[in-house]
């Protein structure tokens, strides 16, 4: 496998950060003309407008899984081999755990 160089990966990792640097000027530019409101560009809806504004609302996060409710996790260990007088050996292990979840306040 080729190894880089250090000196590559610091121009990798500038190039990144001029990247980076230069899409969110980009964007507070675009920001600062058209504002965060709807608009349009060449009778085209603006997908960055859209992407922002969301009447104003914080997203609806859906209601945890009731997990009182949840039966144990139970699993199945299987152990095969030969042993030294070449007789198959088979030995199943079952483990059972219960499912574990935040604790609650």
């Amino acid at each position: 496998m080729m190894r880089i160089s250090t000196y590559w990966r610091r121009v990798f990792l500038i190039g990144l950060l001029f990247i980076f640097g230069f899409v969110q000027a980009g964007a507070t530019a675009h920001a600062m003309r058209y504002g965060y409101g709807p608009h349009q560009h060449d009778g085209k809806v603006c997908v960055l407008s859209l992407a922002i504004h969301k009447d104003d609302q914080l997203a609806v996060l859906p209601d945890a899984p009731d997990t009182s409710s949840t039966p144990p996790v139970r699993f199945e260990i299987d152990f095969s081999y030969v042993d030294d007088e070449g007789a198959f050996v088979r030995q199943v292990s079952e483990v059972k755990t219960s499912a574990r979840s935040p604790p609650t306040q």
